[in-house]
């Protein structure tokens, strides 16, 4: 609609980690400080986040040292 492509919340919290907006320990913050807020996850996909936010840091991590 309108030309814009809508993604989900979590994917938004994953690029800003992706492009250094956000550390690993940012993101999980601000996923569990949704949650408190009311946001509902079922555990698998926050799992699935995590462990897709940890593979995102360790790649900015392997960057890092190469360079």
């Amino acid at each position: 609609m309108f030309g814009i492509r809508p993604i989900g919340t979590i994917v938004v919290l994953l690029l800003a980690l992706a492009r250094d907006e956000l550390t690993f320990n940012e993101f999980k913050e601000c996923l569990d400080m949704l949650i408190a807020s009311g946001f509902w996850l079922s555990i698998d996909v926050y799992n699935k986040a995590l462990e897709e936010a940890q593979s995102i840091a360790k790649r900015k991590e392997n960057l890092s040292a190469k360079l």
